[in-house]
């Protein structure tokens, strides 16, 4: 049978062994939080990484489509320049036809004249 300083010494043993576990238990319960917190800012960082991506992807697109419009807009004005240019030239086409008929005209009653 153990004797009386055994049994303190094993008592002793216990409540060390005791106290060991619940150190380890309070050790692994604050882990247990900290991961949950770092996951939880895992997510917020991706949550916010995700927003970001989708605003300068909506500012890309609003910037492409700015020059897009813009160059619409310089084909249409060069369109249109080119519209004027030609009746321009057609317009300076048909005067030179009317002069070339007019100075024909004139030679032909220069030559009843003569």
């Amino acid at each position: 049978m153990a004797t009386a300083a055994e049994m303190a010494n094993l008592e002793a043993e216990r409540q060390a062994y005791q106290r060991q576990t619940t150190n380890i238990k309070q050790n692994l319960a604050r882990i247990e939080e900290q991961e949950v917190a770092l996951q939880r800012a895992t997510e917020r960082l991706e949550e916010e990484r995700s927003q970001i991506r989708n605003e300068e992807h909506q500012k890309v697109k609003s910037a492409l489509s700015k020059r897009e419009a813009d160059v619409e807009q310089r084909v249409s004005i060069a369109e249109k320049a080119e519209a004027a240019a030609a009746r321009a030239q057609d317009s300076l086409a048909e005067q030179r036809r009317g002069v070339s008929d007019a100075e024909a005209a004139t030679v032909g009653r220069c030559r009843l004249t003569v």
